[in-house]
């Protein structure tokens, strides 16, 4: 196991680790990533260069206004969207990534924002009034009920939208979304490998779907790692006693091969 993977399940097993630190944790799959300590120290030096705010609307307006985060239009399906030290420093990023890190700024000062998970597109929630939410891809414009319905129905023509899409997501579920937002992006680039490492990670997310663990087997059959792919499917014979025979030949066949 990895480095990074081994800080990766260290933080996911604390009891109380913060944003700031599963957001480190995460972006250690990246080689070139600035170290934990760098990035938590850069995300308190946000939060020093932000003042004293009665409402939401106060803060997120100064987050990305004085800040100047800005959505990453022009390549959205980049790596480094969901990745904090390139976002950091570039001061661009998608509306999940930006949502979680105006959240986690946000109460370090006392201003207990909510990153929603609204479908195809996060969006920051009011976690005092419940009824009132901010665009990150729009520098935090207000929005009601109905913008939100606007912005889903944009997005997904047709589709039905309810009230549970805006509640607002777990620190688990956030963590699991940006991993999926990183997943999606590596495909993408055709970088099976980082796939590989994505899915490592979430299988280690408390909770994690075994469809993650199913994926992992296939990538790591497709890169020709089968002693990896063998203990996958062992693993998931233990999981789904009723495909349980099936997972055990799958890793029968890996083991074979390296003979």
């Amino acid at each position: 196991m990895s480095e990074s993977l081994k800080f990766f399940e260290e933080v996911m097993a604390e009891s109380t680790p913060t944003i700031s630190r599963k957001l480190a944790a995460v972006a250690q799959i990246d080689p070139g990533a600035w170290s934990p300590e760098r990035i938590e120290e850069h995300i308190i030096e946000l939060v020093l260069k932000m003042g004293v705010f009665e409402s939401g609307d106060q803060f997120v307006e100064h987050f990305f206004s004085e800040l100047e985060f800005t959505p990453n239009v022009r390549h959205y399906y980049a790596p480094e969207n969901s990745l904090i030290h390139h976002v950091l420093e570039r001061r661009r990023a998608i509306p999940l990534t930006l949502a979680i890190l105006a959240r986690e700024v946000g109460w370090q000062l006392g201003v207990h924002l909510t990153v929603v998970g609204m479908p195809g597109h996060a969006l920051i929630g009011d976690g005092l009034t419940h009824d009132r939410w901010y665009d990150p891809f729009a520098g935090g414009r207000r929005l009601e009920r109905e913008d939100c319905e606007q912005i889903f129905h944009r997005l997904s023509p047709g589709a039905a939208f309810t009230d549970q899409m805006l509640a607002p997501l777990s620190e688990r579920a956030m963590i699991t979304r940006m991993l999926a937002n990183l997943q999606g992006a590596y495909l993408k680039q055709g970088n099976i490998g980082q796939v590989a490492a994505v899915l490592e990670r979430l299988i280690r997310v408390p909770g994690s779907s075994i469809r993650h663990r199913v994926e992992l087997a296939g990538v790591l059959n497709a890169l020709g790692r089968d002693d990896q792919a063998a203990e996958q499917h062992d693993a998931l014979a233990e999981l789904n006693p009723k495909k349980a025979a099936q997972h055990r030949a799958a890793a029968a066949r890996h083991r074979a091969r390296r003979n």
